[in-house]
């Protein structure tokens, strides 16, 4: 109980640590935001285009989210990244109809791959299970997505 707690307090952490980074820093792009985060639960797809961006730090990808962080892939992954190639273990947490869904980034199968790579554009798939408040009582549902991302914020 106290190690998930401690985690939970680590992931909000890292998400306010990503979301400053997002409105702090220098922006790659001269707009602000572009681009999307699309995923598939249910058979019902979701799309998030407010303010997405993606953070790299030192050269290394920590992770991608929207303004309102109802869309995460990756959370502090450290990785340097290259185009084809699927990277796992990957956190996901998204807000599905209200609720949050997500997995443990260590031990879940969830993968990304890049499939562009540019100074101004990262391009690429995911896919993995979440459950609901990242709890192993909750079903798992499978999760694929897409994303585009025109902000990139490089620290």
């Amino acid at each position: 109980m106290k190690t998930n707690n401690i985690k939970n307090v680590l992931s909000i952490i890292i998400t306010a640590f990503i979301f400053i980074s997002f409105t702090a820093c220098k922006k790659d792009s001269l707009a602000s935001g572009g681009g999307y985060i699309e995923y598939t639960v249910d058979g019902k797809t979701y799309k998030q285009t407010d303010d997405v961006g993606a953070v790299f730090i030192s050269g290394k990808f920590q992770g991608l989210t929207d303004g309102n962080l109802d869309a995460k892939v990756g959370d502090s992954q450290d990785i340097s990244i290259t185009t084809g190639t699927a990277f796992s273990p990957m956190k996901l947490i998204f807000t599905i109809d209200g609720k949050t869904y997500g997995n443990l980034g260590n031990t879940s199968k969830a993968k990304v791959t890049f499939t562009k790579i540019e100074t101004n554009l990262l391009e690429g798939t995911f896919e993995g299970i979440i459950k609901e408040n990242i709890g192993a009582a909750y079903p798992a549902k499978s999760i694929s997505g897409k994303f585009s991302i025109k902000s990139i914020t490089r620290i």
